[in-house]
């Protein structure tokens, strides 16, 4: 026997043939009082979000105007305060972190290189990710303050990581150039303070053929070419030039003792027109020179050695060493 429903259960079923428009209206007739505290939190959200957005934005604009006020010309030291001041105040706002940027410059201005070093490390800590350009530049500042402290391992170790940032942030357009350039020329020359010339050698052929033509390139060739002397045997001078061989340094330190009857073996008297021989406070036995008497009479050849203390063969470059391209480094050897 069918079980009999009441007609009262029967129209408070859902009718199988509604539509999904009479659903949806049926959902928001059982729920409307929770659609529109949904509603309401949601509009509440977006007014807050707006109302933080314009106090964030007025208060970039104050930081903003701060930091521009905060300059003093010329007065490291009151810039110095001033942007410290910024950076409390605003702190969390692109003012504050480029406050402290420029007190690193106000720290170099004074002199005060540790200070800058330790505020730009600090800086350096908390750079966010994704700004690889600032963190190139930022290393080779380091590397700078590093290498005017004296601490040359630092400075390697700065420079090093400022040149592999700048191959993979900046690689290699044409106006990043003249910064890789000067980058590789500070590398080198903090090799060279550390004695390691193998890898400057490197560091050095590298700017010589990556930028031909600039100053870089120019320093880099010369350095190439003092490296190339010391490597021959002798250290080159502050000027680039060789300095002299080990015989005519010798000879200079310590001068060979002249051939007997030679010039000044005999004692004749040096160009200064001393009459000593040396070694001896014994006057020397030479002729005399022509008296005043004979100036009608020109003087013989051998009279003008005698009285120039050198033989006719010597020339220009006697024992004094006028006129030899070592500049003395011969002298002591007559007769040559």
């Amino acid at each position: 026997m069918a079980k009999k429903v009441s007609i009262k259960k029967l129209l408070k079923e859902q009718d199988a043939f509604f539509s999904t428009t009479d659903r949806i209206y049926n959902f928001y007739l059982e729920n409307s009082k929770r659609i529109w505290i949904a509603a309401a939190c949601v509009v509440l959200a977006g007014i807050v979000v707006l109302v933080v957005s314009q106090i964030r934005s007025s208060a970039r604009e104050k930081a903003s105007d701060a930091y521009f006020a905060a300059y003093v010309e010329n007065d490291p030291d009151g810039t110095l305060k001033n942007m410290e001041a910024v950076r409390s105040k605003w702190k969390g706002t692109p003012s504050a972190r480029a406050a402290a940027y420029a007190m690193v410059d106000s720290y170099v201005q004074l002199g005060r290189h540790e200070d800058a070093r330790n505020l730009l490390t600090e800086l350096y800590d908390t750079l966010p990710k994704g700004e690889e350009s600032l963190r190139v530049l930022v290393t080779n500042y380091l590397g700078g303050l590093s290498e005017e402290l004296g601490d040359n391992e630092a400075a390697l170790k700065y420079y090093l990581e400022s040149s592999k940032l700048a191959e993979s942030a900046i690689g290699a357009p044409q106006a990043a150039q003249p910064f890789q350039a000067a980058l590789l020329s500070s590398l080198g020359r903090v090799y060279m303070a550390l004695g390691r010339t193998d890898d400057a050698r490197d560091v050095y052929i590298q700017i010589s053929g990556a930028f031909p033509g600039t100053m870089e390139a120019f320093m880099a060739e010369n350095n190439l070419r003092r490296l190339d002397k010391a490597s021959s045997g002798a250290a080159p001078t502050a000027d680039g030039s060789q300095p002299p061989s080990a015989p005519e340094a010798a000879g200079a330190a310590a001068p060979s003792s002249p051939p007997e009857g030679s010039a000044e073996s005999s004692g004749a008297a040096d160009p200064s027109g001393s009459t000593e021989e040396a070694g001896s406070s014994k006057p020397s036995d030479t002729a005399d020179p022509p008296k005043s008497s004979d100036k009608s009479d020109p003087p013989k050849a051998s009279d003008k050695a005698e009285s120039t203390g050198s033989t006719p063969s010597e020339g220009a470059s006697g024992p004094s060493g006028k006129g030899d391209p070592a500049g003395g480094a011969s002298g002591g050897k007559a007769g040559k």
